[in-house]
């Protein structure tokens, strides 16, 4: 015991505020770490935002062997979580082959449809690219080296007259014109009736 109580009765009250104060900045430090993961987060919203995405339909036949490859291309425009897919017309189209070459194609009209024409020697595969405001945007692939082989057959077919009469179960063979239908493009579509 001192002489002064008073003196020592303030000397431990100011040493019991010190040792308050240094708690509440240790408390401080753990509030950091989700104080710093809530602001990233909040930058990350705030500078994502939905992005335009560029694709297309490809409708393609067998791989020819001696000739150009045709394809048909149908253009889209997609906002993710906006809503459909919209025609895109008027954009340039441009296809680039592995080994160098490049084929022509048309700008798309209002449907979003563009022809594609990729002459002889053809790459084992195309990349498909879209200008749509200033620059290029890829938009798909074709990879030839995949593509089916051509039926000889193709588009002959052997007619077995049955009089108009047949009995028990129809069978339906259907060749859609350019290896498949993809509404709303509109395209032919073969079909034989058989037993």
């Amino acid at each position: 015991m001192s002489e002064d109580p008073e003196g020592d009765a303030l000397e431990r009250e100011i040493a019991h505020d010190r040792l308050d104060a240094k708690g509440r900045r240790r408390r401080l430090v753990l509030f950091a770490p989700p104080l710093l993961a809530l602001g990233i987060a909040a930058v990350a919203l705030a500078m994502s935002r939905p992005r335009e995405v560029y694709g297309a339909r490809v409708i393609v036949g067998p791989r020819p062997r001696a000739a150009a490859l045709h394809a048909r291309i149908q253009l889209f425009r997609a906002t993710p979580g906006e809503g459909d897919a919209l025609i895109v017309a008027g954009a340039e189209v441009r296809a680039l082959g592995d080994n160098g070459a490049s084929g022509r194609a048309d700008t798309t009209d209002d449907r979003g449809i563009s022809e594609v024409v990729i002459d002889p020697p053809l790459p084992s595969s195309v990349r498909l690219e879209a200008k749509v405001g200033e620059r290029f945007h890829p938009i798909g692939s074709i990879p030839i080296a995949t593509l089916p082989e051509p039926n000889p057959r193709a588009g002959l077919l052997d007619v077995r007259r049955s009089g108009g009469a047949v009995n028990g179960e129809l069978r339906v063979d259907v060749a859609p014109e350019l290896g498949a239908l993809s509404p709303p493009v509109r395209g032919a579509a073969w079909i034989r009736v058989r037993n």
